[in-house]
């Protein structure tokens, strides 16, 4: 984990998947791999429950994230949820975003988002208009074929179930092979 100070970096608070979970999301996806479509695949290691991204902040943005993280994790009770089934936004006619959502635990990981909502209220960040829980697996660079769109919404993703026991500020550095997430700080919660 990265300590403190350090300059400007592209954040989001995270809450991070199991093992298990990233493996039975790359495994149901690996066939869709080497297809013709435009899509930038999320690879394995950088599967998350985004619930909150910030964009670029300074090292005083940084500090009050921090600070309203823990506030927001303070007391908050650690929750089971699962995979669920894919889907795009806005829709997989016209996919920007190709996703993998939530089964269970649904309302606890929107209660939590909404949490942290409510914490940095204030700090300047629009708000956001709406939550949708989801695991983002990949982004389209162009219109998706027929069968393509039919193969991932096919995909029948296992109900892979793991305790939420901590979320994450995470920085993201935007690179040629695609986006490196590191953490910078956890926020355990309440067992």
């Amino acid at each position: 984990m990265e300590g403190p100070g350090g300059g400007t970096i592209r954040a989001f608070l995270a809450l991070p998947l199991s093992e298990a979970q990233r493996g039975e999301i790359a495994g149901k996806l690996a066939p869709l791999l080497g297809a013709r479509d435009p899509v930038r695949w999320v690879g394995p290691e950088n599967l998350h429950v985004t619930l909150r991204f910030f964009g670029d902040v300074g090292p005083d943005g940084r500090r009050r994230i921090e600070e309203r993280g823990e506030s927001a994790a303070r007391g908050k009770e650690a929750f089971a949820f699962r995979l669920g089934p894919c889907g795009a936004f806005p829709n997989l006619r016209g996919a920007r975003v190709l996703w993998v959502g939530l089964s269970g635990g649904v309302e606890a990981v929107a209660a939590l988002a909404a949490r942290i909502e409510e914490s940095i209220a204030g700090l300047g960040f629009p708000a956001e208009k709406r939550f949708h829980a989801h695991i983002t697996v990949g982004r389209t660079k162009g219109a998706l074929s027929p069968g393509f769109r039919e193969r991932f919404a096919g995909l029948s993703i296992e109900p892979v179930e793991e305790r939420a026991t901590v979320f994450r500020l995470m920085k993201s550095d935007l690179t040629p092979a695609g986006a490196r997430y590191a953490i910078v700080r956890e926020f355990p919660l309440a067992p």
